[in-house]
């Protein structure tokens, strides 16, 4: 992400916080859903315009997994918006702790490992 683009969103970043408190008590689809509009209003305070192609033909009764080697700070923010109904993520620990985005993993139940780890990378399949 350029600079521009994080110095626009800093505004957020303390209410985002706050609504994120909010809903941790609320149930996964409540807590996804604001999820959502938050990477929304990330995304367009950013200058990111997103178009989804194809999301209709997702299948919602199996399993699917989405691999992403993302490129970006933002891109988790562009799968919320992109993908219709609730998904988990599975992330390394280090991100947990980042202020804002740590706390809004953990609310849609992010799934975090100790890279470095054995029984941590065994536990993820």
């Amino acid at each position: 992400m350029n600079f521009v683009r994080m110095i626009r969103i800093l505004p957020l970043l303390p209410v985002s916080w706050l609504s994120c408190c909010r809903i941790k008590d609320k149930s996964l689809e409540a807590r996804w859903a604001c999820t959502r509009r938050w990477a929304a209003r990330v995304l367009r305070w950013s200058g990111i315009r997103l178009h989804v192609y194809g999301a209709d033909h997702l299948p919602e009764n199996c399993g699917i997994l989405f691999v992403s080697n993302h490129q970006g700070t933002l891109d988790p923010a562009v799968v919320v918006c992109a993908v219709p109904f609730p998904v988990s993520f599975v992330s390394k620990k280090e991100n947990a702790s980042i202020p804002v985005l740590g706390r809004w993993a953990q609310a849609i139940d992010t799934i975090h490992f100790d890279r470095s780890s054995r029984s941590d990378n065994i536990y993820m399949f």
